[in-house]
């Protein structure tokens, strides 16, 4: 006697299942018409192959594969194809999708038939390839590719095939008269399976309330080496994990696949499948399906053709909708309600149950969560049912998936149970469909980054086209006629040589834009396993090589000269400049006003005090810095530039810095604002912890305010004449290397932030690839995920460089030392070092602060949870508390460092 094992949870819901198992299977009659969905299985749909008006067969392929997850489709019947259109489709939110409708002809003429002779000793290609052909998916419920599913020996060593015969759900008995009817069909096609699997040994799991099932089994499974094994019966010992755990005592890792620990799950269905489509060569053209429920007058199962509308099996049960509170598809614990009867039977259609109000009466009210933990007592795949829900309602999807939502198996048992009557598997549907929606608009939004970055590119490219016409037609326009020929020469090939280099960075620009897009490419046609991987990767080669050779002419292209502008010219361009800035800054600004109208109109709908609170003070803010630009704006416009003057670099130099300063200071104003605000909402809030950080943050930003007008006042008392400009040649050098540090610094954040995404986004496709169980899926989608985990952290690196590493600003001289230059340069320098010391000061006091209040957030937190009494809460919190001092000790050992060493430089 083998041993089996018990799984945590469960319950033992009425069966409900002798009702339909008093008579024998029948074939239903031929359907008038049949509506065949595009997908009815997990992955891609498949291809429409037939043309409206075409003849078809039974039998016939109408629809092919589209990708290594999908699955073909097949006509059920002869007769014409009258329609490939949206209709609707089984679904519990009444969705549509694209369906092909075919008109029988009453014939039912097949094609011809090819079985796979001697299948014993036929390869494992050729069978795995004539179930691919036939279109079979798992007939339990969750419509896997068999084909895609029997090739995981190919990753794995599979020491265990477990054919699932346990049919826990009440009402359903289509797997039950299967097996009575056909035993020897289910013991052939696990064989099958073996062949392809190749484990040491074949376990078939049947709960105990099925004896004639069991007995034909035995005797059917005689003299091989399948093994029979009876299990308590116990909803939902017929989940898959469930099962695996009762037969062997093994657990499927969370986020894992049964293969991760050599076992091969399949249902009864699915192995008669597979044997009629190589001992007979016929296609998945139809299933069992149990027609049970008060409200039919003939419980029955029956042999249905796929595609058949359910309004005809309605009538062939004798269906009274008069006695009927509803319709379900499927189980009473995993079924759901559908939204009329022109919907056809799929593949995956194992029951329609039409229950009598006294069967299933209307549900009663939801009441609040009482948590009793029932629900944690009864859920079989060890989750915090309580802690899903609220998360779900609350839309804390990320919370959701952190408590492993995708390991729900949607069974119903927590909500069976639940004595507040919360519909529990609807929230859980709920918040894996918004998560598998973000997930889609990612890539949307991934596909449009893409476009949008070609599009940047053109744009670029085209304003610098225009830019080097524009400057060279001015070049040629402002040189005097007396000048001698070879300046005038010279002038033209400065002007070609800068041309030429902006021509080439557009060219390297749109070449970066081509190795992204190849490099995109070549992943997703991994993660689809296509068959030109050859092909990308040579365009991915092509376009790197590209990339290379016109970095490598930038390298070896000298920049150009600037041709000396007049200074009225200067003067006019930096104006122009200036309004242009000032022009977009307002509409920024109004852009901002509106945003932060729409966002105050959300907080309000809410109802949230604080948030309304809060968004008023942004839109506040919005409005000021709105009212500021427009009238910089106006003053712009006004002005004309101002003429030129002596030491115009100066002058100018120190115009910029006295902007800077006026900024600076008005930016420390408003931080002082919003700090009085912030700490004004701390205390009418009475938390004591958030009053002390918010009185730290005022205090920092009164300090920053009054450094800033001091060092207005210093800029507003010296005259534009007392600074001289270092030497041209210098400057130019520094506003060179400025500005590509600058442009260094933009696109290290950009691909930092990129790869950060990219990562978000591996996860998720990780996820969704251990969901769907698909072992190949899951390597490629980790390899993905190492890939931009490694750019991440390169990226992170060279923007960490970037921002410790800053060009270094030439001296300016005063007219005090303008002939001393190395007193200038140690006097910059030593005001350049004791600013730096004040600003590594102010940042550790700033981290030290702050992460002292996040240790008594987090301990208030604690506190809370010990108080509510949720274990797993409590962990969290702790877990949360302890980086939080952590941090805090880091912080404070910083800034002592930072003490300790401004105090010895002193």
């Amino acid at each position: 006697m083998r041993t089996v094992w018990d799984f945590h949870g469960g319950i033992h819901p009425e069966e409900n299942k002798q009702q339909s198992t008093q008579f024998p299977i029948v074939d239903a009659p031929l359907p008038k018409k049949v509506i065949l969905p595009l997908q009815q299985h997990i992955g891609a749909p498949a291809e429409p192959v037939v043309l409206i008006g075409e003849k078809v067969r039974t039998g016939q392929l109408i629809a092919k594969a589209d990708g290594f997850i999908s699955a073909n489709i097949h006509a059920t019947i002869s007769g014409t194809v009258v329609a490939i259109e949206d209709h609707a489709i089984p679904h519990a939110s009444g969705m549509t999708d694209e369906c092909i409708i075919i008109e029988s002809d009453g014939q039912d003429e097949w094609i011809d038939l090819h079985p796979v002779k001697d299948w014993e000793n036929a390869d494992v290609e050729t069978l795995l390839n004539k179930i691919a052909e036939a279109g079979i998916v798992g007939m339990g419920g969750a419509g896997f590719p068999t084909a895609v599913k029997a090739r995981t020996r190919e990753r794995h060593d599979i020491d265990t095939l477990v054919i699932n015969a346990a049919e826990c759900e009440p009402y359903i008995t289509s797997d039950d008269m299967a097996m009575r009817t056909y035993p020897e069909q289910v013991i052939e096609g696990a064989k099958i399976l073996c062949q392809l699997v190749n484990p040491s040994s074949c376990l078939i799991g049947i709960e105990d309330n099925k004896p004639e099932a069991i007995a034909a089994l035995e005797a059917a499974a005689k003299g091989t080496h399948i093994e029979v094994v009876v299990v308590p019966t116990k909803y939902p010992s017929g989940g898959e994990k469930q099962l695996i755990r009762i037969l062997t005592g093994r657990e499927v890792p969370s986020g894992g696949l049964p293969a991760d620990i050599g076992v091969v799950c399949q249902n009864v269905g699915t192995t008669i499948a597979i044997y009629k489509a190589i001992a007979k060569g016929e296609p998945l053209i139809s299933r069992i399906t149990t027609l049970t429920g008060s409200a039919f007058t003939r419980l029955q199962n029956f042999e249905v053709r796929l595609g058949t509308p359910i309004n005809e099996l309605l009538e062939l049960g004798g269906f009274k909708n008069s006695l009927a509170s509803r319709l379900i598809m499927g189980g009473p614990m995993m079924g759901f309600s559908l939204q009329g009867d022109e919907l056809p039977v799929v593949k995956t259609t194992n029951c329609l149950l039409a229950p009598t109000h006294q069967e299933f009466p209307d549900p009663e009210m939801e009441n609040p969560c009482i948590r009793c933990g029932m629900c944690e007592q009864a859920c079989p795949a060890e989750l915090l049912p309580q802690q899903l829900h609220w998360f779900s309602k609350a839309q804390e999807f990320e919370k959701a998936q952190l408590f492993n939502l995708f390991d729900c198996i949607e069974c119903g048992a927590c909500a069976f149970v639940c004595p507040s009557h919360i519909p529990l598997v609807q929230y859980y549907r709920y918040a894996k469909s918004e998560i598998r929606r973000e997930d889609e608009e990612a890539k949307k939004a991934e596909r449009a980054k893409i476009r949008f970055e070609q599009r940047q590119a053109r744009l670029e490219r085209q304003e610098a086209e225009a830019a080097a016409r524009r400057k060279a037609r001015m070049s040629a326009s402002a040189k005097p006629a007396a000048k001698p020929a070879a300046k005038a020469n010279e002038a033209a090939t400065t002007a070609v040589d800068e041309a030429e280099q902006k021509k080439l960075k557009i060219q390297r620009a749109a070449a970066a834009v081509s190795v992204k897009k190849a490099e995109k490419a070549l992943a997703e046609a991994k993660e689809n396993n296509t068959d030109n991987l050859t092909e990308l990767e040579q365009n991915l080669k092509g376009a790197q090589q590209k990339l290379a050779d016109i970095d490598s002419k930038l390298g070896s292209a000298k920049p150009a000269a600037k041709p000396a502008a007049s200074a009225s010219g200067q003067v006019t361009e930096e104006h122009e400049k200036a309004l242009k800035q000032a022009k977009i800054a307002a509409a920024a600004s109004k852009a901002a006003i509106k945003k932060a109208e729409k966002a105050l109109a959300t907080a309000q709908e809410a109802g949230d005090t604080d948030e309304i609170k809060a968004k008023e003070s942004d839109l506040a803010t919005a409005k000021a810095n709105a009212e500021k630009a427009a009238d910089k704006l106006k003053q712009l416009q006004s002005t004309p530039p101002a003429a030129p003057q002596t030491n115009a670099a100066a002058s100018e130099e120190h115009e910029k810095a006295l902007k800077q300063a006026k900024i600076a200071a008005a930016a420390s104003k408003a931080a002082i604002k919003k700090a009085e605000k912030a700490l004004a909402t701390a205390q009418e809030a009475g938390d004591a912890d958030e009053i002390k950080a918010k009185e730290e943050t005022l205090t920092i930003a009164k300090a920053n305010a009054e450094k800033a007008a001091d060092k207005l006042k210093q800029l507003q008392a010296a005259p534009a004449s007392a600074v001289q400009p270092t030497s041209d040649s210098a400057q130019q050098a520094y506003e060179t290397a400025k500005a590509e540090h600058e442009k260094s610094l933009k696109q290290a954040k950009i691909a930092a932030a990129a790869s950060k995404a990219a990562i978000k986004k591996a996860e998720k496709a990780l996820t969704a690839a251990q969901e769907a169980g698909d072992a190949d899926e899951i390597k490629a989608k980790e390899d993905i995920l190492n890939t931009a985990q490694s750019k991440a952290e390169a990226a992170a690196k060279k923007l960490e460089e970037l921002k410790n590493n800053p060009p270094a600003a030439p001296a300016p001289q005063t007219a005090a030392n303008a002939q001393t230059p190395e007193g200038s340069q140690a006097a910059s320098s030593t005001e350049d070092d004791v600013a730096a010391r004040e600003k590594a000061l102010k940042q550790a006091k700033i981290a030290a602060a702050a992460s002292k209040a996040a240790v008594k957030k987090a301990e208030k937190a604690l506190q809370a949870a010990q108080d509510s009494g949720d274990a797993a809460t409590i962990s969290e919190c702790e877990q949360t508390l302890s980086q939080a001092q952590t941090k805090a000790q880091t912080a404070a050992d910083k800034l002592e460092a930072v003490k300790a060493s401004q105090a010895v430089e002193a």
